[in-house]
Parts: structure tokens; C-alpha cells; sequence
């Protein structure tokens, strides 16, 4: 075990989470209570290339996902975004990538970070890349022992908007 996974394995398990409880709703919601902190799901049709995306605004962390993937990918690629924000990774300046008209669409001030499934912002072998994945393989191996897998390999959400 690298020293980075062993630091996620050991930060996945001051989550105090209980994993027969998982569904992706209810996992959200805990992170939300742990972090007295709103994150919010987006379902994008993005191109094949962007996975996920997660931007940290001043009150909320929004997480952006590519709605044109297959739905365990799509669960993968939250699971990811939310590695890197319970990990406390640091993102870039969202007004280095994205225009201003965008920004103002969002409402961001360009002032909050972005990060994700960018490869030119945060290439697949950096650490806290490397971190993410580590965080979505212990948490799919602590749902599979608490026989929850199905919660990984159904639909992709029990909220219609997000479960097309």
C-alpha cells in the first residue's frame, strides 16, 4: 500500500460512515452533514472526453458529470469528485477556464476553484488523481462487503432529473 492510499484509507474511515446504509443519495448527504456544506449533483451531456468536473464556490461545492456515460461510470466519476473534495484537494481558479458569460450563467464570481476531469489542469498521475481513485476503490470495496454493490451498478440516482 502506497503512503497516499494508506492516507486515504485512513481518512475514509474517520468518515464514520455506515456502508450497508450506502446509496449514492444517502453517501452525498452524509458528506453534506459532515461538512455543514451543500454539494450539489449536475448531470451534463458533455463530450466523451470530460468525465466530471467539481467547482468549490463560496457556499457550495457543485459537482458537474458527464450524462453521456454508461451509469457505473457516471457513479464512478462522482465518487471521484467527491474523493477530491473530502480530501481536501485544491482545485485552480475557475476564471482561468472558464469565460466570463459562463461564469455569470452559473453565478460564480470566478473567484471559486474548479476541479476535475480535466487532463490539462490535473493530469491522470498526479497524487491527488492518483488520491481520488483510491478513495472511490475503498469505498466500492467497502459497499461490495456490505452487499450494497447493486447500489453501484443500478441506476444511477433515485432523483428523476439525474436518472435519465
Amino acid at each position: 500500500m502506497t503512503p497516499s492510499e494508506k492516507r486515504v484509507l485512513e481518512f475514509v474511515q474517520t468518515l464514520d460512515y455506515d456502508f450497508q446504509q450506502f446509496t449514492l443519495e444517502h453517501f452525498v448527504a452524509h458528506i453534506e452533514a459532515k461538512r455543514s456544506r451543500p454539494i450539489y449533483l449536475h448531470a451534463v451531456p458533455f463530450a466523451p472526453e470530460l468525465h466530471a468536473f467539481w467547482i468549490r464556490a463560496e457556499s457550495a461545492d457543485y459537482v458537474f458529470y458527464n450524462d453521456n456515460t454508461h451509469p457505473i461510470h457516471r457513479i464512478h466519476n462522482i465518487l471521484h469528485e467527491l474523493g477530491h473534495i473530502v480530501l481536501g484537494h485544491k482545485g485552480k481558479k475557475i476564471a482561468e477556464y472558464f469565460p466570463p458569460e459562463m461564469l455569470k450563467q452559473l453565478k460564480l464570481s470566478g473567484q471559486g476553484e474548479v476541479y476535475g476531469g480535466f487532463r490539462m489542469i490535473h493530469p491522470s498521475h498526479s497524487t491527488e488523481e492518483q488520491e481520488a481513485e483510491a478513495f472511490v476503490r475503498i469505498l466500492r470495496e467497502r459497499i461490495s462487503r456490505s452487499n450494497r454493490f447493486g447500489e453501484l451498478t443500478q441506476r444511477a440516482s433515485s432523483i428523476g432529473e439525474l436518472d435519465k
